[in-house]
């Protein structure tokens, strides 16, 4: 489990460990980091459905904008991922 996914599905990401204690008896391991300093933006979400291998352009979208909102997208550029802003 990574710590930002440590939280139900549309609650705040957690930040420490402390915070999904309540997760504790449901894992198997609990490896405590640290506090993460990026804030509880969250894990930044890509739909990369219409993704082609073959270098021609093709459309992808951010579904949430999370921490690595910039990273990412440079990235999915790179690789011919042309952003669409629905």
């Amino acid at each position: 489990v990574a710590l930002t996914s440590a939280n139900a599905s549309g609650a705040s990401s957690t930040l420490a460990v402390d915070e999904f204690e309540h997760m504790w008896p449901n894992l198997d391991a609990v490896f405590d980091g640290g506090r993460i300093a990026s804030g509880r933006s969250g894990s930044t979400i890509v739909d990369l459905t219409d993704a082609k291998a073959d270098g021609t352009p093709w459309n992808f979208r951010v579904v949430r904008d999370g921490s690595a909102l910039s990273p990412t997208v440079e990235t999915v550029q790179k690789y011919g991922g042309v952003r669409s802003h629905e």
